[in-house]
């Protein structure tokens, strides 16, 4: 009750969250066998629908930012389409989510995770999860971290069924 009560009138705090090889799990019980994993494209309207999908999952971030997908990604642009992908209907093509394998120094770091509104809660986020952890490994890593917020609970408890855990932010 008073780790409530604290955060209620600090806000919300940043966890970061970390789970090693070979305790990483790939799959839950419950992917959508509706979505097909789409690799980012440079061609196609692919930076505008990141922006989009981002900008309707997280009420947090500024929608009137210019330039936001190159304020993330723009040191590093050409791993871009190995590293992000969409979750896309299978019956509609639209792309419903987005997920980057990203990395810092050795570590690979789970990165910008979301699923647009309207499709969550239908494993989504599990097929996104299980694609982004399939990449790490065929990329070798070892261990991976993502950051969240102590008040997103639903991404918690996603990332813990791939076998991520809670670490102290001060001793990282």
């Amino acid at each position: 009750m008073a780790a409530n009560i604290y955060q209620e009138m600090t806000g919300p705090t940043k966890i970061r969250m970390e789970a090693v090889y070979p305790f990483i799990r790939s799959s839950p019980l419950n992917l959508n066998l509706n979505i097909d994993i789409v690799n980012f494209d440079f061609s196609k309207n692919h930076v505008e629908i990141w922006e989009k999908i981002q900008f309707a999952s997280d009420d947090s971030l500024d929608k009137s930012e210019k330039k936001f997908f190159t304020k993330q990604f723009g040191g590093n642009l050409g791993l871009v389409p190995d590293r992000l992908f969409f979750a896309a209907n299978k019956f509609t093509g639209n792309i419903i989510g987005a997920c980057t394998s990203w990395f810092k120094g050795d570590l690979g770091r789970v990165h910008w995770v979301a699923v647009v509104p309207n499709f969550q809660g239908f494993g989504v986020g599990n097929s996104l999860m299980h694609e982004c952890i399939l990449r790490f490994k065929k990329l070798d890593y070892k261990k991976v971290y993502l950051h969240t917020w102590s008040d997103r609970n639903i991404a918690i408890n996603l990332y813990s069924k791939f076998g991520f855990k809670k670490v102290n932010l001060s001793l990282t």
